[in-house]
């Protein structure tokens, strides 16, 4: 009727007071106690263990790997991000060879180039802005992260075989549809999978994704350049897209999207494999998502958009916030930043430096994401200052390359 304890490790798995002469050996003030178990076992009634307790411990046991188990949710959703950044990088190199007039599509002019470069934005546009109705109440992250997959696999293809410039149109649209999709879902799906301390620093991490991606399409194009093979760089995005396809089959569904639409048994199951909660702990998370998002834990499904719309629109806190971080989204677009990126290649080697030049701007912008990823959270830095003076080196930037480019 006795349980045996040969350790440390088994009092602490126990969860059991045990006491010898007064002193609690379970007790974390007693660490330095110590007692040979091995030649002197203790017997203790296990009416004093928490049961509870056991498999919790058992649980955490079983799960334990080198990787934390929300990594590849993680990874995958990265993988959307990172191949939006090869196509910003790729789509550099392909304007510069396109330019030459040395491909099958003949001479194209300015307003062709533009169209090659902007095409797969305008898919983007076309894919996010469909997704706000019906990606959040009907398809569900993981089929988001599916969608997304398929439409860069088949995008690739499409205008990497394409021979004609209007089939290459169609495969640029095609790849931006799946640019807005994984956009969409990208930094929700982290932020949903994720461990609450971690999810700022994991998003930023997203935006590390979307830069090293563009380094991969410049490091692409400089492979490629010389033999004028822009088939060649846009077919290498085709590993990662079989690697986000893989993913996005493999990972478990966000467990705030099935709580959210009253499927709560399921988001329990998902975030135990996410997190390696114990059921308890997992069931009480999400019924914590449930009263965040403003419902209860007996509800069956979240409002509608039109009833998060008049959420946002109805406090001036929310319209705040709203309509700064549009602004920041706007600005960072209409200030010119992108278009440098798109055409790096080109503006680097109209300069005499050479198109391999982009890399340089590609594995700066790295850094400087990879420093901004950990001073997020920083509590003597913060999003604020980063703000700041990142405005500031884009603002200073741009001045300078308007001048020299004009023959300043």
């Amino acid at each position: 009727n006795g349980v045996k304890c040969f350790g440390y490790s088994s009092l602490k798995r126990c969860n059991a007071k045990i006491g010898i002469n007064g002193i609690d050996l379970s007790s974390k003030s007693n660490k330095k106690f110590s007692l040979n178990l091995k030649e002197n076992p203790l017997t203790f009634n296990t009416n004093s263990i928490s049961s509870d307790s056991i498999e919790s411990s058992d649980y955490n046991e079983e799960k334990s790997s080198i990787l934390p188990p929300w990594f590849p949710s993680f990874a995958t959703a990265c993988l959307g991000g990172l191949l939006f950044g090869l196509d910003i990088g790729s789509s550099s190199s392909v304007l510069r060879i396109l330019g030459t007039g040395l491909s099958e599509f003949g001479t194209l002019d300015p307003i062709q180039l533009g169209q090659i470069a902007s095409s797969s934005l305008l898919g983007a546009i076309i894919s996010s802005a469909s997704i706000i109705f019906i990606g959040d109440k009907v398809i569900g992250r993981k089929n988001e992260l599916q969608i997304a997959s398929v439409l860069f696999l088949v995008g690739t293809l499409v205008q990497s075989l394409s021979t004609s410039f209007p089939i290459a149109l169609v495969g640029r649209v095609l790849y931006g549809l799946g640019i807005g999709t994984a956009m969409h879902v990208a930094p929700l799906f982290i932020a949903e999978t994720s461990p609450n301390n971690l999810r700022g620093r994991l998003v930023s991490f997203k935006e590390a994704a979307i830069v090293l991606g563009i380094v991969a399409g410049y490091a692409a194009g400089a492979f490629y350049g010389g033999s004028n093979n822009w088939h060649g760089v846009f077919q290498s995005a085709l590993p990662f897209e079989f690697l986000m396809l893989g993913g996005s089959l493999l990972v478990p569904e966000s467990p705030r999207w099935l709580a959210l639409r009253g499927r709560k048994q399921e988001a329990v199951s998902s975030l135990q494999s996410l997190q390696s909660l114990d059921p308890q702990a997992a069931a009480a998370q999400v019924d914590e998502m449930i009263v965040m998002s403003g419902g209860s834990p007996d509800d069956k499904e979240d409002g509608g958009t039109v009833d998060k719309l008049k959420e946002i629109f109805n406090s001036k806190y929310n319209r705040r916030a709203l309509f700064i971080g549009l602004g920041l989204v706007l600005f960072q677009q209409l200030s010119g930043q992108p278009s440098v990126l798109y055409f790096a290649n080109r503006i680097f080697e109209q300069a005499g430096m050479g198109f391999e030049a982009a890399l340089i701007i590609g594995v700066f912008k790295l850094l400087m994401t990879f420093a901004s990823a950990f001073l997020v959270e920083n509590p003597n830095f913060g999003r604020r200052s980063l703000l700041l003076y990142g405005n500031t080196g884009v603002s200073i930037s741009l001045l300078l390359l308007s001048y020299f480019y004009l023959g300043g």
